[in-house]
C-alpha cells in the first residue's frame, strides 16, 4: 500500500453529507479530507503551523512554497 492509500485510510472522510465510502478522486471527500489531516498536524494554529503541517505531508520546501503561492492566489480571488 502506498502512503497515500495509508493516509486515505486513516484521515477520509465523506465530505458535506454525503452517505457511503469515500472517494478519493471526489474533490467533495478530498478536500475537507486534506483539511482534517492538516488541522490535526496542527495547520490550525497559525502561519507556522500551517508550514509544518504541509511540510510534515511531504517533506519538501519547494512543494510547502507552492501550496502556499496557491493559496493566497485562491485567498485573493475568492
Amino acid at each position: 500500500m502506498c502512503s497515500s492509500d495509508l493516509t486515505w485510510a486513516q484521515w477520509g472522510i465523506d465530505g458535506f453529507g454525503d452517505t457511503g465510502t469515500p472517494d478519493i478522486m471526489n474533490p467533495f471527500d478530498a478536500v475537507p479530507t486534506a483539511a482534517r489531516l492538516l488541522c490535526a498536524e496542527g495547520a490550525a494554529t497559525g502561519t507556522a503551523g500551517l508550514r509544518q503541517a504541509i511540510f510534515d505531508y511531504n517533506h519538501a520546501d519547494w512543494y510547502v512554497d507552492e501550496v502556499l503561492s496557491l493559496a493566497a492566489e485562491y485567498a485573493q480571488e475568492y
